[in-house]
């Protein structure tokens, strides 16, 4: 196994705070429909985050036989952050914008970072 390190292009802690208010300012916690795609959301970003967490643990036999689990976990990711800022309206677009959804690392980023925040929130 390699040491871990965080590409320089990839979203910093600092970012990806800005860019998680963003989303949480615009989320309506009395809207039953607006809570329950951010639970989806979450749940998605978990399980991405699962795939990308120990992938540079795998063999490449293991990545071989997953990497098709983990390119739907990713598709699914960026699907749930899609349908949260459709229904934030144009007003999502400031948080849209820095996470740029045909940019796959950057939502795998986010998505990988939304993970943390609710684990961290779990505590």
């Amino acid at each position: 196994m390699r040491i871990i390190t965080i590409p320089e292009e990839a979203i910093q802690l600092d970012e990806a705070r800005d860019i998680y208010q963003s989303m949480m300012n615009l989320l309506d916690e009395n809207d039953a429909d607006h809570m329950e795609i951010y639970e989806n959301l979450v749940k998605k970003c978990v399980r991405y985050s699962e795939f990308r967490g120990q992938w540079p643990l795998l063999s490449t036999e293991k990545k071989l036989d997953i990497d098709s689990s983990r390119t739907s976990a990713h598709n699914s990711a960026i699907t749930a952050f899609k349908m949260l800022s459709r229904i934030q309206g144009d007003q999502s677009a400031e948080w849209v914008e820095k996470i740029d959804f045909d940019d796959r690392k950057r939502v795998g980023d986010m998505a990988c970072y939304i993970t943390l925040f609710c684990g961290l929130d779990s505590r």
